[in-house]
């Protein structure tokens, strides 16, 4: 008879589900024919009650204010599936981010600008001072140049 070879067993813990971070960035502008639709909150709630509801593609288009069917369906073919499932609590808070993060980081562009303006300030003062000091030295050697020429002996030319 073979022995049976014991194998370890995996153990575990809870939260033992992958958490997947998705990054959303709602409101979607999408395409649609000669319309651009903009996919936020309450376009997300049509399109989830659509998905979660017995609701046909012609109620959906008149909900969207869309013309015909055909629109309806080349929207739903461009939205990713999985933001259809998402609840619309995710969609609220990420449809706030989405507006509220250009605003930080017009904020923060803001603040680098006026960082780099006064870096750039120290810069040309450093670089004056610099200047005036080496035009300063300068002067300062010149006249002690002169007088020692002064007081070198002139060479007689040879006869």
């Amino acid at each position: 008879m073979l022995a049976r070879t014991a194998r370890p067993r995996i153990k575990l813990k809870p939260p033992f589900l992958l958490t997947l971070k998705v990054s959303i960035s709602l409101p979607l502008e999408i395409q649609v024919g000669d319309k651009k639709v903009i996919v936020d909150e309450n376009v997300h709630a049509i399109l989830r009650e659509y998905v979660k509801t017995g609701m046909g593609i012609d109620e959906l288009a008149e909900k969207l204010g869309f013309d015909n069917w055909s629109e309806a369906y080349e929207l739903l073919k461009q939205v990713p599936a999985w933001l259809l499932w998402l609840p619309p609590s995710v969609v609220k808070n990420s449809v706030a981010q989405a507006v509220q993060q250009p605003k930080e980081e017009a904020e923060t562009e803001k603040k680098e600008e006026k960082t780099e303006k006064k870096r750039r300030t120290t810069r040309k003062k450093a670089q004056k001072q610099e200047e005036q000091k080496s035009e300063a030295a300068e002067k300062e050697n010149q006249p002690q140049e002169q007088a020692n020429e002064d007081q070198k002996p002139a060479e007689k030319p040879a006869a």
